[in-house]
């Protein structure tokens, strides 16, 4: 292969990996904007801002080991947890951060997912967002990325 051709390849890849990922209906993201967990669950939101190195890159989120959305820039997901021990995790490049967290019924705990200058590309950084005023905030400025269940 020419090196045009390997060019050529390589930037329709990045095109690829910059496109949008759709949205959830409107209605689900204002739903999940009240902040009100189902009854016996709690209510785990992971946003994502826009900006910083890695903006037009998709970070695979998993729950508890099951990949459920990929979070592009200005996204958030929410995950309705049954109480007891859970791990969130984002990815990107085969680099993994997460966290682990005690979810009580009721609640809502919130996740800030940035990106770092790495060796490859961006590096996921996955920081757990103490005061749930802040978290909230995050989170309406945000568009709710879609599920990978139907």
């Amino acid at each position: 292969m020419s090196v045009r051709g390997i060019v050529l390849l390589w930037g329709s890849l990045l095109l690829v990996g910059c496109a949008d990922l759709p949205a959830a209906s409107s209605e689900k993201d204002q739903a999940a904007k009240l902040f009100i967990p189902a009854v016996g669950r709690a209510n785990i939101y992971v946003a994502r801002s826009g900006n910083g190195p890695g903006g037009s890159d998709s970070f695979d989120l998993k729950f508890d080991g099951v990949k459920v959305c990929r979070l592009a820039a200005s996204t958030y997901f929410v995950i309705s947890a049954e109480p007891g021990p859970h791990e969130v995790s984002v990815s990107l490049y085969g680099i993994t951060s997460s966290a682990t967290l005690l979810a009580v019924a009721g609640n809502n705990y919130f996740f800030e997912v940035t990106a770092r200058p790495g060796f490859i590309g961006a590096e996921p950084v996955l920081k757990v967002v103490m005061l749930p005023s802040l978290g909230k905030f995050m989170v309406r400025q945000n568009q709710l990325a879609k599920s990978f269940e139907p």
